[in-house]
């Protein structure tokens, strides 16, 4: 997560073990998915602090994420958030229900 204001880094999370090919933002704009070449989805919150210090930081959701069958491509959230599409490198699309992450 960067600090766009001071151009510098202000966290680290070190949440896949391979690379990270997509990031989509959800649509309330409170949080964030990200997909890997791990094979996995994972969920992270933002978490904004005001005061003197106003800062944002990046919470993963370690109990939401899960585990697909083939490397992770593209993520994005449906308009009205209720699904998730996974594309993945074996050439199919994969549509997610976000509340429970079952197959669609």
């Amino acid at each position: 997560l960067y600090n766009i204001q001071l151009g510098e880094l202000s966290q680290s999370v070190e949440a896949h073990s391979g690379a990270v090919y997509g990031l989509a933002q959800r649509p309330d704009q409170k949080g964030c998915v990200s997909c890997s070449a791990d094979r996995t989805l994972r969920f992270f919150d933002f978490e904004f602090t005001k005061g003197s210090s106003s800062s944002v930081k990046l919470l993963e959701q370690t109990e939401r994420s899960t585990e697909l069958p083939d490397e992770l491509l593209a993520v994005a959230y449906s308009p009205n958030s209720k699904y998730i599409n996974v594309a993945l490198l074996n050439h199919t699309v994969v549509v997610l229900f976000e509340d429970s992450l079952k197959f669609y």
